[in-house]
């Protein structure tokens, strides 16, 4: 996302640590603030072993009765960029949305914008809201991405970075991405 005081460096470290154990003598590449466009991030997808999205995530609802609910009648799960830079009217006939802070855009979006299929990658969302709808993981499912991790709610990120850590831990050791996933959950609920 690239302009919230907020975030932490633990995304970022962490493709570094994923990047290094995978071979990726480069490293890992960074789309961050206006230079994360819609084209970007469906480059990344379609070539990218693992992706992580760390910005802000929305869906199509908020019940004015509690503001923590945007997930109940939700239809559309977003990421939230701050680049409109390439998108098309059919990304907007297919649910991205103009804010004035940027456009949230759904797997359909990104799908529309990939050139190949991903090779069986793995996306983790560090975003909130990105599960509340299966408008973000069934696109990219459908364009070859294996897994797909996030949140159906509103969260904070500290939840997510132990999460992550013992996903990432164990998928380094070895663990097949269920294992990864089972150990997480016992570890942290």
């Amino acid at each position: 996302y690239g302009s919230d005081e907020n975030f932490t460096d633990q995304y970022k470290n962490e493709a570094k640590r994923v990047a290094s154990a995978i071979g990726d003598t480069d490293g890992y590449t960074l789309y961050s603030g206006t230079a994360a466009t819609v084209d970007k991030v469906a480059e990344a997808v379609s070539n990218g072993a693992v992706v992580f999205f760390d910005s802000h995530g929305m869906t199509d609802y908020e019940n004015p009765d509690n503001e923590y609910d945007c997930s109940t009648k939700a239809t559309n799960s977003y990421l939230c960029l701050t680049s409109t830079s390439g998108l098309t009217s059919e990304d907007y006939a297919d649910g991205a949305k103009y804010y004035s802070d940027g456009i949230w855009i759904n797997g359909a979006t990104i799908a529309n914008h990939m050139t190949k299929n991903s090779p069986g990658g793995i996306l983790w969302m560090a975003i909130c809201l990105g599960m509340a709808t299966d408008t973000i993981c069934l696109p990219l499912r459908e364009m070859g991405v294996e897994v797909v991790y996030g949140y159906s709610e509103s969260v904070s990120f500290d939840g997510d970075y132990r999460f992550e850590r013992a996903f990432w831990d164990a998928m380094l050791a070895g663990d097949t991405v269920a294992d990864a996933i089972a150990n997480m959950k016992a570890k942290w609920g």
